[in-house]
C-alpha cells in the first residue's frame, strides 16, 4: 500500500506530467483566471481525489492557494497539495498553460494546446502523450460527459498513466498502469471539486 507521501508524489507527478506535455514560451498577462477549459486555474479552485477501492484512505487534494510572480515578473498561480508540495502555473496564451517547478523556472512546461482531438500525439520531457478517446466517467463527484482520455507513456519507466479531463473541471480520473504486466497500480477518482 502506498504511503501518503507516495500518493501525493504520484498525484503531483501526474498533474505535473499533464502540465508538461509541450515545451514553449510566449506572452503572458495578469488576468485573474486562466481560461483553459480542461484545467481551470483560479485562486480557490480545488480537486479532491480518492482511491475508489479504499475510500477511507487519505484523499489527495490539489488546490490553487494564491498568486505570485515568477522571477521575470510573470504572474503565476500557486499550486499545492495537502502535503504542501508546491509548484506554479502561469498562462502563455488563451489555450496554453505552463507549469513551473520554482519561481526562477521562467521557461516552464506546458500542459496541452487546444483543440484536443482523438489521435493527437505529442512528445514531452516526461514522455509521449496521446488523446485516445472521448468517454463518460462516473465518479463520486458526479458523471462527466465527453472527457478526453489521455495516455502518457513515461520515458525510461514501465509506467503509463491514463488521465480523463472534463471540460471546466480538469482531471476527473487518473490511473497508473504497469506496462509490462498491464496491471493497474493505482487509481484515483474525483471525490469533490470547487472551480469558479
Amino acid at each position: 500500500m502506498k504511503t501518503n507521501t507516495d500518493k501525493t508524489s504520484f498525484f503531483i507527478f501526474v498533474v505535473a506530467t499533464l502540465i508538461s506535455f509541450i515545451l514553449g514560451c510566449g506572452e503572458t498577462d495578469d488576468r485573474n483566471v486562466i481560461s483553459v477549459n480542461y484545467l481551470p486555474i483560479e485562486v480557490g479552485n480545488s480537486w479532491t481525489f480518492i482511491n475508489p477501492k479504499s475510500p477511507a484512505d487519505t484523499p489527495d487534494i490539489f488546490f490553487i492557494s494564491g498568486k505570485t510572480k515568477l522571477d521575470d515578473g510573470t504572474t503565476a498561480f500557486i499550486a499545492n497539495t495537502q502535503d504542501v508540495a508546491q509548484g506554479y502555473v502561469s498562462r502563455v496564451a488563451d489555450d496554453l498553460v505552463l507549469f513551473h517547478q520554482t519561481l526562477n523556472d521562467i521557461v516552464g512546461e506546458l500542459i496541452y494546446t487546444t483543440p484536443l482531438n482523438v489521435g493527437t500525439t505529442w512528445q514531452a520531457q516526461a514522455g509521449e502523450a496521446q488523446v485516445v478517446a472521448i468517454e463518460t466517467v462516473h465518479t463520486p463527484a458526479g458523471t462527466f460527459l465527453k472527457c478526453f482520455r489521455i495516455h502518457v507513456q513515461v520515458l525510461d519507466e514501465n509506467t503509463k498513466y491514463a488521465v480523463w479531463l472534463a471540460e471546466n473541471v480538469g482531471p476527473v480520473k487518473i490511473v497508473n498502469i504497469d506496462t509490462e504486466t498491464q496491471k493497474i497500480i493505482d487509481t484515483r477518482v474525483l471525490q469533490r471539486y470547487n472551480t469558479k
